[in-house]
């Protein structure tokens, strides 16, 4: 039996429920590429609707990780920044994973918040992920900007003496080279073939979210849409370097996901096992 297995933040999942990323899923046809139609400048004279406060770091991302630097883009793949002619190429994993079925030695490091398997992917504006696209795991899919700020960075390492693989996006400004907000979060894979042959966690850390759509994909002037701002409100009172690992066993699609009340549910919806600090209730659900 194939074992999936999702490791998110409270914030993390605050995130999901409120703008739909941060999600963990097995995907089928390719979606419609960001290279298929001119991707469109935001509106002129598009102000922010009010300077957020300074970001103040959780402290839940992991140190490290970080020993390949990936230059400033927009929508590519690693190593891609830009240069006529170049080839997305997978990053050479430190362990073999099982994801539902099939291993896989490589991945494609995405800027847009993304790791895909077999194809990389160029997509901004997050799409319902439940039969579309390559293989995915995405701590934050949405359009982020890095041709001006910080750049992402990625390497192997180790977790709980447990080899691992790991992505960061810095404190990272959205498109169209907006860096009056920010987003600092992480992606880790850890090896557990203590458990079995090609099992692994997935970890998704926050630092701090300060935006949730880039302003191609229906973001304001702060890329953001109202549904992150209620999310912010409810968050000023959750710490976000409170932890909260769901483990979802499954075979079959669609993968686990995290349902309206903060629950990390199996296809069957069956609650997986968990375990919280506090039983803090992350925000309401939303229609």
């Amino acid at each position: 039996m194939s074992r999936s297995l999702c490791g998110l933040s409270r914030l993390a999942l605050a995130v999901l429920i409120a703008s739909g990323v941060g999600t963990i899923l097995v995907a089928g046809a390719s979606p419609t590429s960001a290279a298929d139609s001119p991707k469109p400048k935001p509106p002129p004279g598009l102000a922010p609707v009010a300077p957020p406060a300074a970001p103040v770091p959780s402290g839940a991302i992991r140190p490290g990780f970080d020993s390949i630097s990936y230059g400033g883009n927009d929508d590519l793949t690693y190593p891609c920044t830009g240069e006529v002619g170049c080839t997305p190429t997978a990053v050479a994993l430190p362990f073999s994973m099982d994801f539902y079925g099939n291993t896989y030695n490589e991945l494609f490091v995405n800027n847009n918040g993304n790791l895909t398997f077999g194809s990389s992917l160029a997509t901004y504006t997050p799409y319902p992920l439940s039969g579309s696209g390559p293989p995915i795991i995405a701590p934050f899919f949405a359009d982020l900007d890095t041709r001006t700020g910080a750049t992402v960075s990625f390497g192997a390492g180790t977790v709980g003496g447990r080899q691992a693989f790991g992505v960061n996006w810095p404190g990272v400004g959205c498109y169209d080279e907006n860096l009056l907000v920010l987003n600092d979060l992480q992606v880790l894979l850890i090896d557990r073939s203590d458990v079995a042959v090609g099992d692994f966690d997935i970890e998704f850390n926050y630092g701090y979210v300060q935006w949730d759509a880039g302003q191609a994909s229906g973001g304001d002037g702060s890329c953001t849409r109202e549904r992150l701002r209620e999310s912010q409100r409810v968050l000023a009172s959750v710490s976000a370097a409170v932890r909260r690992n769901c483990h979802g066993y499954a075979t079959t699609k669609p993968a686990p996901s995290v349902d309206a009340n903060g629950s990390c549910v199996t296809p069957s919806r069956n609650p997986c096992n968990t375990y919280e600090k506090s039983p803090t209730r992350l925000i309401p659900p939303i229609p």
